[in-house]
């Protein structure tokens, strides 16, 4: 082989050799590179004791831990709100007030009537009922107890002398009409007539009473006589409680004068 084509073919040899090692080197390189973007970056520090701070920012709707509905048990209008969204507020506090002026008239009105219940002349007009009802109480029980010995055995003695009244009252009358007939053509104008007409007057309201009497003792009373007498002693009972009991409401401050209420 003639030199110059030896060192020709040997530059070229060895130019490959070369370019080969270098894209060798080059592609090496590059991986390592492209692997070390790959992993995270790693950071070192001291080790220490201390508080770890974290904070966030950022934008949103506030929203409460807990939350309560609050109303008036009674509608009305509002005439003071003390507090509005964001107003801190402790127990105790006002919060909102309705108008109250319907509530403080019939307040007044309960006052006036309450005081009038416990004044000296309710207080005597109850002592009275009292009275009325313990005497109604009275009568209802003598009437009970009449009609109950009415017609019975027990009650014969006064039947026998009210029979005996009127047997009087009735010769009685028998005698004052004999001596009246020979002068009952007379004006009364007579005094004979008249003293005798006064007589015979007397006598025959002498026996209607006496009548009257015999037929009240000596009569029987009915079952539906003695059920009326019984609600009536039932009825003056039960107003005898309630007047007495309400007299003692009134007396022992059971209803107590209210103070004026507050401007």
């Amino acid at each position: 082989m003639p030199k110059p084509l030896f060192w020709i073919v040997l530059i070229v040899v060895v130019a490959a050799i070369a370019g080969g090692a270098y894209y060798y080197v080059t592609a090496q390189q590059n991986s390592a590179v492209a692997a070390a973007s790959i992993l995270p970056t790693l950071q070192t520090a001291t080790a220490r004791t201390g508080n770890i701070v974290l904070r966030a920012s950022g934008t949103g709707t506030l929203i409460a831990a807990t939350e309560s509905s609050l109303g008036f048990k009674t509608s009305g209008t509002l005439t003071t709100l003390n507090v509005k969204v964001g107003s801190q507020v402790k127990a105790g506090d006002l919060i909102a007030q309705l108008d109250s002026s319907n509530q403080t008239l019939a307040l007044a009105q309960a006052q006036q009537a309450l005081n009038q219940l416990t004044s000296a002349s309710a207080i005597a007009t109850a002592q009275q009922a009292v009275v009325t009802a313990k005497t109604n109480l009275v009568n209802a029980q003598y009437v009970l107890s009449g009609d109950q010995v009415a017609g019975t055995s027990s009650n014969q003695a006064a039947i026998n002398n009210a029979y005996a009244a009127l047997a009087l009252a009735q010769a009685k009358l028998n005698d004052a009409q004999l001596k009246y007939n020979p002068v009952s053509g007379k004006v009364l104008t007579d005094p004979t007539a008249a003293k005798l007409y006064q007589s015979l007057y007397t006598a025959q309201q002498f026996y209607n009473t006496a009548l009257a009497n015999y037929n009240s003792i000596s009569a029987t009373a009915s079952p539906l006589t003695l059920t009326s007498a019984q609600a009536g002693v039932a009825l003056a009972q039960a107003q005898v409680t309630e007047t007495q009991n309400l007299l003692t409401a009134l007396t022992v401050g059971l209803f107590r004068p209210m103070p004026p209420a507050p401007a």
